[in-house]
């Protein structure tokens, strides 16, 4: 899984260099690697400016950023039984790296919306996603995470999502929750189920532990060493200043299943285990939790 940690290493080594020879070296970098993907046909119009990916995902080569996007749209359509004219509301919707692929598959009947705690990637969809397809929308929520919005005002543990009840179809965090603890995590899937239609999906990446994970990170096949242990989860630091606890979280299985009878939320099964694990049969990266509202 090195993609995991690419571009957040490559990132922090940026700072401790000068700003104006990294921010030269990395549009240069991106600027080839840009030029490249595109003679191969894989570069897709809705594609940010390679520092920004860089930022956000560790999918930031143009290739990469593009199939991470159609990977999730296969998840959506086999695992949750997306509709053309569904509404989708992606939680931490980044450079709109979900939100570019769903532009070829919904309809004009139906809606995505996305919210985000960082201003520049927010603009950047508004301006260039939903200038081209009125039906995305994109809104900043300036919510505090230790890690990554240590300025925020706005309390995930208490947060409302901005949207009236039984909106959507179908609610999507790709890795959000592996960044959050859990207070906040209770309220976001309180208001996950609160926004859902009935009947409605949800679909969650998780980094979940259990017997098989614990098994395989003692012999060193995982590919993040969770050394801090918690009531209901692990971290792979912490917190310095309270900043670095959501860095990477990894919540017990156990406490996942409960938390989702508590809430109204039924787990389609199986759950769909990831490669970080060190698991030679994986779906995605990431765990994929799919879940329907009760």
């Amino acid at each position: 899984m090195r993609g995991f940690f690419q571009a957040p290493i490559i990132f922090g080594i940026s700072k401790l260099l000068p700003k104006n020879f990294i921010n030269v070296g990395i549009q240069s970098i991106g600027f080839v690697w840009d030029r490249i993907d595109s003679f191969r046909g894989q570069q897709t119009d809705l594609l940010p400016p390679f520092a920004l990916r860089m930022e956000v995902n560790s999918q930031f080569r143009a290739s990469s950023y593009e199939a991470y996007g159609r990977e999730f749209r296969n998840y959506f359509i086999t695992l949750c039984n997306l509709k053309k004219d569904a509404r989708v509301l992606d939680v931490g919707c980044g450079t709109g790296i979900i939100a570019a692929t769903l532009t070829e598959y919904l309809n004009s009947k139906g809606s995505y919306d996305g919210f985000d705690i960082d201003k520049s990637r927010i603009n950047w969809c508004s301006e260039n996603i939903t200038a081209n397809y009125p039906n995305f929308r994109f809104k900043l929520i300036n919510i505090y995470n230790g890690k990554y919005n240590p300025d925020g005002r706005k309390k995930a543990s208490t947060f409302k999502f901005p949207y009236q009840d039984y909106s959507f179809d179908l609610v999507i965090l790709s890795s959000v929750f592996t960044h959050m603890l859990p207070g906040d995590v209770e309220n976001y899937v309180t208001e996950i189920r609160r926004v859902m239609k009935a009947g409605g999906k949800s679909l969650i990446t998780y980094l979940l532990v259990n017997h098989t994970q614990i098994g395989l990170e003692k012999r060193k096949l995982s590919s993040l060493n969770l050394q801090y242990s918690f009531k209901h989860y692990k971290t792979i630091s912490l917190p310095e200043d309270n900043s670095t606890y959501e860095e990477a979280v990894a919540y017990n299985e156990d406490y996942i299943r409960r938390l989702y009878i508590k809430k109204g939320l039924r787990i389609d099964e199986p759950i769909h285990y990831g490669a970080w694990s060190g698991r030679t049969k994986f779906l995605g990266k990431q765990d994929i939790v799919v879940a329907t509202k009760v």
